[in-house]
């Protein structure tokens, strides 16, 4: 094939079971490193963890057998350097903000799957060969219910062939895998960050079985994904998937404790999914609180180790070392409590002293609610509570005045004919 580097052997062929089975075939039979087998069509052609990669003619299915000369965990990075090569590949047909990278070797158009990249390594002797299988949609795409795809065809870009997009997709390849032999990681992984898709923004990652919802921070010297979870020091994920169109919100225990009652509240993001009230009481133990707790959740179908964070506002002091004892130990989270240090909630309190706990609540809650508004917060409590909130969102200052069942328990204990009376919802 004209136009490829003089680096490749190339080895076409019209079908193969896999052109990564071939690779390694020839590794194993001791092929030199710049080998590349490509196929027409495949009949088992698999992606990561084994999955089926549809392979008809049209599309480009191609192996690279390289020889990195390195510990294997050093050449998985040379996934990196695939992806580079496939997105730079891609950028000849689609504007540059169009493909993005997914850790760890995926490449998307628009949240849509294009392209693929499987490594394999292949011992030989004393050195280690490594295959690099990459597949990129070309005319035609899989229609599955588990994740979006495209290809270049349905994009619009009729033009593209395979052998064009792997003339551009093999230079790539070799300028990226040259710089990464003479410079190491830090280029590679620089510039695969400015085409990453998520940075900074919430992901699920899922490995083993397991799902964790966060923040993707960034991707560290070893290619691990850092997850800065939403409670709790920031995770290093070596292997797994990311996903963002099921990201959520964390889960979040909302606890608000005042001089009646206690209020318990799970949230989804911001749907609240779980809500109790116990008597608020200072010596309730933490492993009380917990008992009662998880049986609660339970019967809503909420685990309490999908609780990824905890807030808690008190305006009982005496109770806020039991809750925050249910959180550490029973929640395994380190809880918010407002109004302590470090609690920044980006309003201005302007009061002394000390505003309550609950009061400082509302402000925020009545400023997301009713941005750039000037408004008075009226809470019915034990106490009745008027608070005046500026267009900035921030606390001016208020009043507090006995709430309306203390007002009538008062007026009746305090009167010898005036009856108790009972205030009921209509």
């Amino acid at each position: 094939m004209t136009g490829l580097p003089d680096f490749f052997r190339h080895h076409a062929h019209d079908a193969l079971v896999s052109t990564n089975d071939e690779a390694r075939r020839l590794a194993e039979a001791g092929a030199p490193e710049g080998t590349l087998v490509t196929a027409r069509r495949q009949s088992g052609g698999r992606g990561r963890r084994g999955r089926d990669w549809h392979s008809p003619e049209g599309n480009l299915y191609a192996s690279f057998l390289l020889l990195p000369k390195c510990p294997p965990m050093e050449a998985a990075l040379l996934s990196f350097v695939a992806a580079l090569a496939v997105i730079g590949a891609l950028d000849r047909w689609l504007d540059a903000a169009d493909a993005q990278l997914i850790w760890p070797n995926d490449v998307h158009v628009g949240g849509a799957k294009i392209s693929g990249i499987l490594l394999e390594t292949v011992p030989r002797g004393e050195e280690m060969a490594l295959v690099v299988g990459i597949g990129i949609n070309i005319r035609h795409h899989p229609d599955l219910v588990e994740r979006r795809t495209t290809s270049l065809h349905a994009l619009g870009k009729s033009g593209a062939t395979p052998d064009t997009v792997l003339v551009d997709m093999a230079s790539g390849l070799l300028l990226w895998y040259e710089r990464w032999r003479r410079e190491g990681f830090a280029p590679i992984r620089e510039a695969w960050l400015a085409r990453a898709r998520g940075v900074g923004q919430p992901i699920v990652a899922r490995f083993g079985g397991a799902e964790i919802p966060g923040v993707f921070g960034d991707l560290d010297g070893t290619g691990a994904l850092v997850l800065i979870p939403p409670c709790g020091a920031p995770r290093r994920i070596t292997a797994g998937e990311v996903h963002f169109e099921e990201a959520r919100g964390p889960m979040l225990l909302a606890i608000n404790a005042n001089n009646t009652n206690t209020k318990f509240s799970v949230y989804d993001g911001e749907r609240a999914v779980g809500e109790w009230r116990q008597r608020t009481s200072a010596h309730r133990t933490g492993d009380e609180h917990a008992v009662w707790l998880h049986q609660l959740m339970a019967m809503e179908g909420i685990e309490p180790a999908s609780i990824d964070g905890a807030i808690i506002a008190t305006a009982v002091p005496q109770a806020l070392f039991n809750i925050r004892r249910l959180c550490t130990r029973y929640l395994n989270c380190e809880p918010i409590v407002i109004g302590e240090e470090g609690c920044e909630l980006g309003i201005e309190v302007r009061a002394t002293p000390p505003v309550g706990a609950d009061r400082i609540a509302n402000t925020v809650g009545a400023g997301v609610l009713f941005p750039k508004q000037a408004m008075i917060v009226v809470d019915f409590g034990t106490a009745t509570t008027f608070d005046v909130v500026d267009e900035a969102g921030n606390y001016r200052g208020g009043v507090i005045a006995p709430g309306v069942n203390l007002s009538l328990e008062a007026l009746h204990n305090a009167t010898a004919l005036l009856p108790r009376v009972v205030v009921e919802k209509p």
